[in-house]
């Protein structure tokens, strides 16, 4: 997002699932498609998810509005990401003069956590891998700085998706299938998700979440406090101590989410912002900026393979910088080379503009890994130009796997996402540094 003013008169989006507000929303999966709106646009993984912010801006609400109801919505309709057993980054920009504020509202890792309680290994989808959830924080963060509609109002849409149930997509279907067909120890898992069908999901079918519609009823009623003090709080503690999870009534009520300030990179005339650590976005966002700006990038057209050889060439240096170097600023010291525009022209030097360098030459310590589809992003923006990009996740896909008993949303598993020692690699590939090891809180 930039801090300039938002052309009122059009507004673009490119693949997802589009909802223009005075619109119906609909999937945009080409890659090459182009939508416009003058009014606002919402645009989200879901179609489903989309509509619920076009209503919500279509009823006077604003892009905060919007959000928190698409976040809402997509805990029911995207259960491979979408969450309140989660966490994410909010970005919010305002139209005039406030400059862009983020909301950091990660898991966080529960007091009990110690620094070596993996050092052995550990089950990728047991209890113990679960961090104290932070959407439905930050959502609520958000709402009560900028949000205009009452929030039960910005709930209730997901309550009736849960409630009432939604048919299924073939990519939603065929997900549900992998993942009840790799889970057959997960009870709670098979029941909800799974509901006992003779056979697997196919498009079309409707899923019905009752226990999902219950908790999100509460927090629509009572806000926050139903999830970190209420009902739902006493049954997330109780599917913890039967499990042998970490996570206790004191990390639920001691939870917040922060407002952070976000890391400003500006490249060719324009600013740009994004989620500082914990997140690594923001800076490995400026740092290949940087990198990018010390190179011949005029020489050849936009999708030239010239071009797009750069543009590897830099990804490569910067998330190689990523695993090596960031972590919780909380808790670890940010080096200052990473957004030094000096250190960005050495790693430039070091790009041969011919030929590709094998990315394990880089860091022969960091073993590669694979990109997975385990987070969600959403895009909303107003008719008065406030906007907000968002990226919430359970971590992998459908997180831990464990459903709470009773309450019917999945938790994170992001205690996997830590080194569990030093020296050695995460279960994403990163080798164990000072950096991302655990600590309480």
């Amino acid at each position: 997002m930039h801090p300039f003013p938002i052309n009122r008169r059009e507004l673009l989006a490119a693949g997802g699932a589009a909802a223009l507000a005075g619109g119906p929303a609909f999937a945009a999966e080409s890659p090459g498609r182009i939508d416009r709106s003058r009014e606002g646009m919402v645009v989200s993984v879901s179609a489903a998810a989309s509509e619920v912010g076009r209503r919500l801006l279509a009823e006077g609400g604003n892009a905060v509005d919007a959000a928190v109801g698409v976040a809402f919505a997509l805990a029911v309709v995207h259960p491979p990401a979408g969450n309140i057993g989660g966490g994410g980054f909010m970005m919010i920009h305002s139209p005039c003069c406030s400059p862009p504020v983020c909301i950091d509202y990660r898991e966080r890792a529960p007091l009990k956590a110690t620094r070596d309680m993996f050092a052995d290994g550990g089950d990728l989808h047991g209890h113990a891998m679960v961090g104290t959830p932070g959407t439905v924080a930050g959502l609520a963060l958000a709402h009560e700085r900028l949000g205009k509609l009452p929030w039960k109002r910005l709930v209730e849409p997901a309550v009736h998706l849960a409630a009432d149930g939604f048919p299924l997509e073939e990519s939603l279907a065929e997900s549900l299938n992998e993942v009840l067909r790799d889970s057959p120890d997960h009870r709670e898992l098979q029941r909800v998700l799974g509901q006992s069908r003779e056979r697997p999901w196919q498009a079309g079918d409707r899923l019905v979440q009752a226990d999902l519609a219950e908790s999100l009823a509460q927090i629509g009623a009572r806000g926050a406090d139903a999830f970190y003090k209420g009902e739902v709080a006493k049954k997330l503690v109780a599917e913890m101590q039967a499990g042998g999870g970490l996570i206790s009534a004191e990390d639920l009520q001691g939870y917040r989410a922060l407002l952070r300030r976000p890391i400003h990179a500006s490249y060719r005339g324009f600013d740009l912002f994004g989620p500082p650590p914990p997140s690594s976005g923001g800076i490995v966002l400026k740092l290949a900026l940087n990198i990018l700006g010390a190179l011949p990038t005029d020489r050849h057209e936009r999708f030239a393979p010239q071009t797009l050889h750069l543009i590897v060439e830099v990804m490569r240096r910067a998330f190689c910088e990523r695993a090596r170097s960031l972590g919780d600023a909380d808790f670890v010291d940010i080096p200052p080379r990473l957004t030094d525009k000096q250190y960005a022209v050495k790693l430039a030097k070091g790009i041969d503009l011919q030929r590709a360098t094998p990315s394990a030459s880089l860091a022969p310590e960091i073993p590669l890994a694979g990109e997975g589809d385990n987070t969600t992003h959403f895009s909303v923006i107003d008719k008065d130009g406030l906007a907000v990009s968002n990226t919430y996740t359970l971590e992998q896909s459908y997180g831990s796997r464990i459903v709470v008993g009773g309450a019917g949303f999945l938790l994170n598993n992001e205690m996997g996402d830590f080194n569990w020692r030093a020296g050695r690699t995460d279960r994403n590939g990163r080798i164990g540094t000072p950096a991302n090891l655990i600590a309480p809180g």
